[in-house]
This record gives structure tokens, sequence and C-alpha cells, in this order.
């Protein structure tokens, strides 16, 4: 995975090649993590709260072949919730909602409600409803390295939480996310909204859908360019900014029409250009953009 979540995860685990073999064979071998993650932790935590916490004991699941009582402590827990994040951030969109059902963004992957396996890939392509259940795990996850640092584990420096959701300490609650996301599409893909006679209305959108999801890039860079368009340099590098900051933090795409180096690399594009007080008008270029200067 490219996932920038997941470098948490190496960082850990680079300087001793032992516990990187466990935690391989952990991961992808022995423990079940999809009823780790989420029958034991997910299905049991409350909504409408970020104030989540993992048992001090761990967890015991049963061994993904025989069986067996497996042991799994904060420490290793804490690893779990943080490759997950990292996996479902760069894997999930809407063809997998599709298949699973996931209308609601619980990100029920086990004993989804009304599963479809024949969903033709890679359908529309618009962001999944999977950040809900990550922001969770985040949560989760800081609960693991403070019960660590409280019982004086040095480990708790080794657990590296991951930048999104502002360092983990907040919750994307599903009905926002739905709401944003909708939004998103709507904004970007409308026939009726596209074209710049309809800038003011998309742009309301994108505003909209920045206050109910605040940790994705792509609405900010989308409204980058509307400020751009129009001249207004200042508001247009604040938000090409934030885009590329949020992009850095995550490594990866949530719109993933386009991949993660292209959004940075228009992301970059539109920062220099607000910096420099410049946009192209001619489409000529405009997909000129990006040439080195000079040359």
């Amino acid at each position: 995975m490219g996932s920038k979540v997941q470098d948490t995860v190496c960082q850990q685990e680079h300087a001793n090649s032992r516990n990187s073999t466990v935690m391989v064979l952990l991961y992808a071998l022995q423990v079940p993590r999809q009823q780790l993650i989420q029958v034991d932790l997910l299905d049991k935590l409350p909504l409408g709260t970020s104030n989540l916490s993992v048992p001090a004991e761990g967890l015991i699941v049963p061994h993904i072949r025989t069986g067996e009582p497996l042991q799994i402590d904060l420490y290793r827990l804490g690893q779990f919730l943080i490759l997950t994040m990292a996996d479902f951030a760069e894997q999930l969109y809407s063809w997998q909602d599709d298949m699973f059902g996931n209308t609601d963004g619980r990100l029920r992957l086990e004993g989804a409600p009304k599963p479809e396996p024949r969903q033709l890939w890679p359908g529309p392509m618009k962001p999944g409803l999977w950040m809900s259940a990550v922001s969770r795990m985040g949560r989760l996850a800081v609960s693991c390295k403070k019960q660590l640092a409280a019982a004086g584990d040095p480990r708790a420096d080794q657990l590296a939480v991951p930048p999104v959701f502002e360092s983990c300490s907040k919750v994307l609650y599903e009905e926002d996310q739905q709401v944003a996301r909708d939004l998103y599409w709507a904004a970007i893909t409308d026939p009726n909204l596209q074209g710049p006679q309809h800038s003011a209305d998309v742009a309301d959108k994108l505003q909209h859908v920045v206050q109910l999801n605040p940790f994705v890039a792509e609405p900010h860079l989308m409204l980058a360019q509307l400020h751009l368009h129009s001249e207004n340099w200042a508001e247009a590098e604040t938000e090409a900014e934030q885009a590329l900051r949020l992009f850095l933090q995550w490594g990866t795409a949530w719109d993933k029409r386009m991949t993660w180096d292209a959004w940075v690399a228009w992301s970059r594009v539109c920062v220099d250009a607000a910096a420099a007080k410049k946009w192209p008008t001619t489409p000529l270029g405009v997909v000129s953009l990006g040439l080195v200067q000079g040359l």
C-alpha cells in the first residue's frame, strides 16, 4: 500500500525485523481482521460521540485457521487499527459500497445487510462511505496509545498515531459523511452545474461539503480552482494549501478517479498560480500548466 497512514506502522517495526515478521503473520495469516475490527470493536461502539476506548486487557480472537484463542494486546491492537485505516483509505470507494450494501456508512464488510457481488467494476467511482468508520478506528488507536503510556509501557512511543482527522482526535459522523459526499458528487458531476455560469452555486455546495467533512482534500482543491478563475488569489492560495496539506496527510485520494500523485501535482500547480496571482486565459494555457518556465 502507498498510503502515508501506513508509514506510521512501518516506522514502528523498521528497527526490529522479528517484530515485523510477527506482525505480518498476525495480520495476514492468523487473526480474523474483519471480526476483530468490525464485530469486536466498531459494532460495539456508541454512536454520536468521539469519546471511544478499547478494553485495557486487549481482545481475544480465534485463530483464523485453527480456532485457538489469540490474545491481542493493546500494542498489537493499535497496529491492527492503523493498518486497517491505511488499507481502507487506499482501497475503498463506491464500488465496494455497492457490493456490501453500505448505504448508511457503517461499513459492515462482515455480515453485510444486502450484499451484491455482481456489481460491475469499477462502477461510477464516487468517493466511498468509509471515512466515518476509519475515524473511529483512529480514536481507538489513540486509546491504545494512551493506555500503554499510562501503564508505563515503552511501546506507547512506538505506536505513532496518523495525522488524519486532526491526529485522530475527531470523529466524522455517518450523516455528515453521506451528505458531504453527495453534495461533492453533485457539485462536480451534475450536468446542470457545469460551466462558469454555475460557479456560485458550485462554490456554495463545496463550502457546505468542507463544513461537514473538513478532513478530505478534494473539495478544497475544487474551491481553489473556482477562486483562481475569479482571481481571488488569497482565497485560492488558502484552499490550495489546505488541499495539499490534507493530501500529504492521507497519502491516498478520497476521490479515486485520479491517482494521488495527480491530485498532489494539481494542488501544487494551484498553490503556485495563486502565489503568482496568475491563471491562464486560454485552454492551451491551462493544459500547459506545470511546465517548467523558461524551457
